[in-house]
């Protein structure tokens, strides 16, 4: 395998993906022949997972969208001035270097766009490209890949189906791992003020989209005890008419439903309350189920009622680190839930339908909404900054160091101990918070009453002596 990767390193090398012209010329050639072959790559991803068409395209999009914004992006005379700024006699104090190599080890879900997702911002970042899977008798990775190998210089992308050791590969690199044995927890909050309708439409497409097979869909609602049954009955409705109008039939999938069902009803996991061959919906009361406490790769998700804001926190911090949180709540609720929530990212009032489509994120990075691609520079390049211009601070020290003065070092004896500012703390801001506009709202009711029984004793008071008077 080493001798097989010896073109890929030889190109890392001599930065071969160095040139913005190069890069340009290379993701055109990926756009292109992505692009002529529209037709078959939709209808394979479709048939491989039984997406629908919908799903097959908004797959299709995105990775073709991020081919385009990442060609945009690249400025080839931006580039030329960065690498000649030294000899401008300009500081490059942000400048980076490639990594190298990337192996990018694509996840399955969503197979093209999680590879484009990765593939694409390396290459724009200077580096070649090792693609890691798995052999498949799915025909849209080995179709997608071959038409990435056509498209692409030899010298820059290798495909390898086995797993590689730093050994073998023996050149600078670093890993993008999409694929995780075990997806952290993903789940939902329903608080009491929630507008149930647009929650349970929105938990039921997410949870029930490609499948149940994204790692960002829910399979865990948290709900208020006084809106449960409600949201039970909206979300079973949406389920329904999700499921009928866009799932199609699967044989196989049923036949898996069918032991998962028996399994519940045998081990007493939860009451079913929706039920088809695509998944279920469980009513589950005991805290300490199964189904609570673990993900599983059956589709199903689980209703489970809280008491509180509090207790929903206390119980998602019981999962670990969530890999996200969907709160549907009035946005006062909202800001105190995901301030103590244990949550990777967390959403009010929505769930983006792309981030269904992406692949789980890693703890370490980061994701803005409407960014196509959500990998940092950091992942592929590292620091390489370079100086010419010297500062008044240096200049001043070496003058000092080579040739110390008494006054010298006294004014920076001075200046070292010269004390600091007080604090001056602002003032209380005016903001009312959710549970400050509770205690206020008690307080003026308390208060009306109080002013309205002096009151009443006034006139009354009044009345009386006025009436002894006479």
């Amino acid at each position: 395998m080493a001798a097989e990767l010896r073109d890929i390193r030889s190109a890392a090398i001599d930065g071969r993906m160095h040139n913005a012209f190069f890069q340009k010329e290379q993701l055109k050639s990926l756009h292109e022949i992505l692009s002529k072959n529209i037709t078959e790559i939709q209808d394979q991803i479709a048939r491989d997972h039984r997406y629908t068409q919908a799903e097959a395209s908004v797959e299709y999009w995105l990775a073709l969208r991020c081919i385009a914004e990442a060609y945009r992006s690249i400025d080839p005379k931006q580039h030329l001035q960065a690498e000649y700024a030294i000899a401008k006699s300009k500081d490059a104090s942000d400048a980076r270097e490639p990594v190298g190599i990337v192996i990018v080890e694509p996840a399955q879900h969503t197979f093209f766009y999680s590879l484009i997702s990765a593939l694409v911002p390396a290459l724009v970042h200077g580096n070649c490209i090792i693609v890691q899977t798995e052999k498949t008798l799915l025909e849209s990775p080995k179709f997608i890949l071959s038409l990435i190998e056509s498209a692409l210089d030899n010298h820059v992308v290798k495909v390898v189906y086995s797993q590689l050791t730093d050994e073998e590969i023996a050149s600078r690199h670093t890993r993008i791992v999409q694929k995780q044995d075990i997806n952290p927890r993903v789940i939902a909050i329903i608080e009491r003020d929630a507008d149930l309708q647009l929650a349970a439409k929105g938990v039921a497409s997410a949870r029930f989209s490609l499948r149940g097979k994204s790692p960002f869909a829910p399979d865990l609602v948290l709900v208020n005890e006084w809106v449960k049954k409600d949201f039970l009955s909206a979300l079973v409705q949406h389920t329904s008419a999700f499921i009928s109008d866009t799932v199609p039939k699967d044989p196989v999938q049923k036949l898996s439903k069918s032991r998962f069902h028996d399994t519940i009803l045998k081990e007493n996991l939860g009451e079913v309350v929706f039920s088809t061959s695509e998944g279920y919906i469980l009513n589950v009361r005991n805290r300490q189920s199964p189904i609570i406490q673990s993900r599983s790769e059956e589709c199903y998700l689980a209703i489970h009622s809280v008491t509180s804001m509090d207790d929903a926190i206390d119980l998602s911090r019981s999962l670990g680190r969530l890999g996200a949180s969907y709160i549907f709540s009035s946005p006062q609720a909202a800001k105190y839930i995901s301030q103590f929530i244990d949550s990777q990212l967390a959403f009010v009032s929505h769930i983006p339908p792309q981030l269904l489509y992406e692949p789980m994120i890693p703890f370490e990075a980061s994701y803005q909404p409407g960014v196509q691609s959500r990998y940092s520079p950091s992942l592929f390049s590292l620091p390489k900054p370079q100086y010419i211009s010297d500062t008044d601070v240096n200049r001043r020290l070496r003058d000092i160091i080579f040739k110390p003065t008494a006054k010298a070092l006294q004014e920076l004896d001075k200046e070292a101990t010269t004390e600091l500012p007080e604090q001056v703390r602002p003032a209380k801001m005016a903001y009312v918070g959710f549970f400050e506009q509770g205690f206020i709202t008690g307080a003026v009711l308390m208060l009306s009453g109080v002013i309205l029984g002096l009151a009443t004793l006034s006139y009354h008071g009044h009345n009386y002596l006025r009436s002894r008077s006479l």
